[in-house]
């Protein structure tokens, strides 16, 4: 059962998804209400996974999702919210969220999706884990063998080299790699030879031996090697290269040539018969030297064989076995006498064994060499994988004198494979909506192949820091990538115990020291929760770590520390080994998901792409990459050409909604265009519409699609015109309007309804106030009282407000009912000031020619509003005047006049509906007015030297001729 923690400020929402994900049996949820109290939670308590809301109190879920991060933990997280915006889902993304999942629609489907997700985040992070787990392991093990392991591009550049290359060219590992074997080899005659090898080994495709060839090192020093190349091609470029392991047999050499010297005055001193005794025996005692020295070279070599983790042996075409190393005993569990000199054969499954029998019958003269992978039942009866490498060695007869096989255990490696197996199977029976998550998953289990088969042929290394201390602790090697990474140099510390000062500030035991100790209380004490066990080197430990101090600011390390012994078994010091694994660390903390969901905003879009265009290439142009979140947008994406004179060209690209909306399926959309599909309506003229997009880069309009039965419906299309790949194209969000466009004709038969029960209403209340004057007409006919007078004014003055209010509503009955459209501003000032009695007053009109603002069609009202709020009240008013400036994007239009003015406390009352001298709702409906397409007013005069209005226009909202 997997452990998830959740995490949202709304308390039904915690209820209702606790509800929803504990039903299946799958999941154990924690709730929290708050992302400073889940940080306190993640620090005592292990999640699979993280699932959050993005809008919280104290802390939003892009800052949790950042200290979560920012801590290591490398935990599945996924923001589940109601936000939709783009910069929203982007920011998560980048901060390195797995899925952005929104809010809404019905419940048991929403947390479906979001189960799923779940699923699919934990096990893209397993096998992320298992690919970094099997890298690092071959990684370690190639600069571990003291043999030249190597791999050139035809051009003789190293693609791969281990530490034995390096040293032998006196640099690093990181300096070979990339660079051609010719800027580092010095005889040009040897150099000469060893690339026409490369050369013929990738044109014939055969495996090449040489027995012997000539090797003058860095330092002048003349030294032998026997190569064998193999030809190979890299994955991903199919790029043909070579693939070479070459061993030093230089003093192998010197101590044949030394025997053959001796042998020579053997033979010389056997003809010789006067030669003296004490000749003889000196020539006996220098072959017993010889021999000695054969027999410590054998036994070096022996011991190189014995350390290495391959399970290596020797055996006869009738199996008897002639030689097994130590990792081939432990790993069957038998003892070397119990093999030597039997028949051992591993016990192989039946349906294996025909194809292992084919593999040995394979093996021939011309192909000695190959490998095969086949399962074996061990002693316990357990299966495991196993990889072995075989050459055939013939006699002068060309019979098979015996085998020579090398071996690996691969189960880890298999059941990984069996893992994403099952993975892909199971998300092929989920929901239509995560075909593409079962693309990826197929995707990166196809990766962790490659990159398994690639490891095995060219295992892809670093210099690995290293350094040796003897029983006493006094360091005996210190190397050049240990000095680089630690900044401290080998002369510091060499026959000193300061070995300690590479990784820590103060003195304390480094762990190679308390493996020669032997001190496993020690051991716990220090790397408590982070060492373990090697798997393949007996008594060797393993640890992951940070350390501060070096690489400036700090790196990760994962050391290797194993004892080194004598003859007789005891511990005589311990080598260490380290592993820069900080970038892994960084890319573990910054990949994590996708790039690609699109929404109406221009820079939004164009953020998102330049982003796409910094990940890498195999992001950027993969797109099961991106289409699991570009199928998901509840709109339409359109992908297109732009051709020449500016209209869209052929779709590159479309989502699922899309072709969900127009009833075609991807392929036959890819062959056309949006213009195949429009009827001929546009909100503005389609020309109009191109030269936006041609001069601006972005135009919304609304238009009609045609589906393919032919039925017809509204659509809206925020379109950006964007450089992909160097090109320009389009990238519409098209949203299907149907029910908005159903809601607004109902709006709008609602309000007709209301305006009639309105215009009822009003006609009914003008005759009511006509016959309530009459009435008071009549009483104040018949009551000529003084006294009264005064009432019958105020019943007159109230009466006539009132009717003034119900001619009020009349006007504007109609806001919000007719679509806003573009409004020639100076014109609407022009109608307006002819609508209103001016006397002396003048109105200067110094807006410019051509300005236009998108409203509602009542904005003329507002003109004249302002204009007879400054007629009736203005007091001393001469001049009212109308001007127009743009302010950092926004277009402001300014009504100012050179009366009274407004006192500051009144200055936001006056938009209050009531307030003023007679409807008191006037600027209070203004206000309404221009709300409806985002426009603002406000007044900002000085009392007493006049009032002035600023209408702000949003930047989209007004364009000029």
């Amino acid at each position: 059962m997997y452990r998830i923690l959740y995490v949202d400020d709304e308390p039904a929402m915690l209820d209702i998804g606790k509800l929803f994900l504990e039903q299946s049996g799958q999941f154990s949820v924690d709730t929290i209400a708050s992302a400073p109290a889940a940080l306190e939670l993640l620090d005592s308590k292990s999640y699979d996974a993280i699932i959050a809301d993005y809008q919280m109190p104290d802390m939003d879920g892009i800052e949790f999702l950042k200290k979560v991060r920012s801590s290591g933990n490398s935990i599945p997280f996924i923001l589940f919210t109601g936000r939709g915006r783009e910069e929203v889902v982007i920011q998560a993304l980048n901060e390195g969220a797995d899925f952005y999942l929104q809010k809404g629609g019905e419940p048991k489907s929403q947390f479906t999706e979001l189960s799923n997700n779940i699923h699919y985040a934990m096990m893209r992070r397993r096998s992320e884990d298992s690919l970094s787990r099997s890298e690092a392991q071959l990684r370690q093990i190639i600069d571990l063998v003291p043999h030249m392991i190597f791999a050139k591009d035809g051009d003789g550049k190293y693609l791969l080299a281990n530490r034995a290359v390096a040293e032998g060219y006196n640099t690093t590992v990181a300096n070979l790699e990339g660079i051609s074997q010719v800027r580092f080899h010095g005889d040009s005659a040897e150099l000469r030879h060893m690339l026409e090898d490369d050369r013929e080994v990738m044109a014939t495709g055969m495996t090449k031996f040489i027995p012997e060839e000539p090797y003058i090192d860095a330092f002048g020093k003349h030294r032998f090697l026997q190569t064998t190349k193999v030809p190979f091609t890299t994955s991903g470029n199919n790029q043909q290269a070579v693939l070479g392991i070459s061993i030093d047999i230089t003093e192998h050499k010197r101590v044949e040539e030394e025997l053959r010297k001796k042998n020579e005055e053997l033979n010389a001193s056997y003809e010789q018969l006067t030669a003296t005794e004490e000749e003889l025996r000196e020539n006996y005692n220098e072959l017993a030297k010889s021999q000695k020295l054969l027999s410590e070279s054998e036994t070096q070599y022996r011991n190189v064989v014995e350390d290495q983790t391959e399970f290596i042996s020797r055996f006869l075409p009738d199996g008897t076995h002639v030689f097994v190393n130590e990792a081939y005993c432990r790993y069957f569990g038998m003892k070397r006498d119990e093999i030597l000199g039997h028949r051992f054969q591993p016990r192989i499954p039946a349906e294996d064994q025909e194809r292992v029998k084919g593999f040995f019958a394979s093996l021939t003269p011309d192909h000695p060499v190959d490998s095969i992978e086949h399962r074996i039942i061990m002693p316990d009866g357990s299966i495991r994988w196993q990889r072995w490498s075989d050459r055939a060695i013939f006699d002068g007869d060309m019979h098979i004198r015996e085998y020579q096989s090398v071996g690996r255990d691969i189960t880890d490696r298999k059941n990984a494979e069996n893992e994403l197996q099952a993975a892909y199977e199971q998300i092929t029976a989920a929901e239509e909506e995560l075909r593409t998550q079962y693309d990826e998953l197929v995707y990166r289990e196809q990766v962790i192949r490659e990159n398994e088969q690639k490891l095995q042929g060219i295992v892809q290394g670093s210099p690995i820091p290293q350094f040796v201390i003897d029983k006493d602790h006094r360091v005996v090697s210190w190397n050049r990538a240990l000095e680089e990474y630690s900044g401290v140099s080998a002369k510091e510390v060499m026959g000193t115990t300061h070995a300690w000062k590479a990784f820590y500030d103060r003195e304390r035991p480094v762990l190679s020291g308390l493996l020669v100790e032997n001190d496993p209380e020690k051991i716990r004490e220090f790397y408590a929760g982070k060492i373990k066990k090697s798997k393949y080197v007996e008594g060797a430990c393993e640890v992951t770590d940070f350390f501060p101090r070096m690489g400036g600011h700090g790196i990760w390390l994962h050391f290797t520390a194993a004892p080194i012994r004598n003859d007789e078994g005891n511990i005589i010091g311990a080598v260490e080994t380290l592993e820069d694994i900080t970038e892994r660390k960084k890319s573990e903390e910054e990949l994590r998901g996708s790039y690609e969901q699109i929404t109406a905003s221009e820079e939004e879009l164009r953020h998102q792409f330049d982003e796409l265009k910094k990940s890498e290439d195999e992001l950027r142009e993969s797109e099961e990459k991106f289409r699991g979140i570009f199928d998901s947008i509840n709109d339409g994406i359109h992908i297109h050409e732009i051709i020449p004179d500016g209209k869209p060209g052929k779709f590159i690209e479309v989502n699922a909604v899309a072709c969900r909306m127009l009833q075609y399926t991807r392929k036959e959309l890819l062959d056309r265009g949006p213009l195949d599909f429009v009827t001929e309506f546009h909100s503005r003229p389609f020309n109009d519409i191109i030269a936006e997009l041609s001069a601006t880069g972005h135009s919304i309009f609304e238009t009609e699609h045609r589906r393919k039965d032919g039925t017809i419906f509204p659509v809206e299309i925020n379109s950006h015109v964007v450089r992909l790949k160097g090109k320009r194209v389009m990238v519409s969000v098209v949203r299907d309007i149907t029910e908005r466009k159903q809601a607004e004709e109902a709006l709008r038969q609602a309000n007709r309804k209301i305006a009639l029960l309105t215009n009822i209403t009003r006609h009914d209340l003008n005759n009511q106030i006509l016959a309530l004057n009459g009435f008071v007409g009549l009483l104040h006919e018949k009551i000529s009282d003084p006294a009264l007078e005064n009432y019958f004014t105020w019943i007159m003055q109230v009466s006539d407000r009132i009717s003034s209010m119900i001619q009020f509503t009349k006007a504007y009955e109609t806001i919000g009912e007719t679509t806003p459209r573009w409004q020639d501003i100076r014109a609407l000032v022009e109608t307006a000031a002819k609508q209103v009695p001016m006397g002396n007053i003048v109105v200067k009109n110094d807006l410019p020619v051509g300005a236009e603002v998108f409203a509602d069609p009542l904005i003329v009202k507002v003109c004249y509003n302002l204009i007879d709020n400054a007629v009736r009240h203005g007091g001393g008013i001469t001049t009212i005047r109308f001007s127009a400036r743009e302010h950092d994007g926004p277009f402001v239009i300014v009504c100012e006049d050179n009366g009274d003015g407004i006192p500051e406390a009144l200055k936001e009352k006056i938009f209050e509906q009531g307030f003023g001298k007679n409807t008191g709702l006037g600027l209070f409906l203004a206000r309404l007015v221009l709300s409806i397409t985002g426009i603002t007013i406000r007044e900002t005069g000085e009392p007493g030297k006049g009032a002035r209005f600023e209408i702000t226009v949003p930047r989209e909202k007004y364009r000029t001729g």
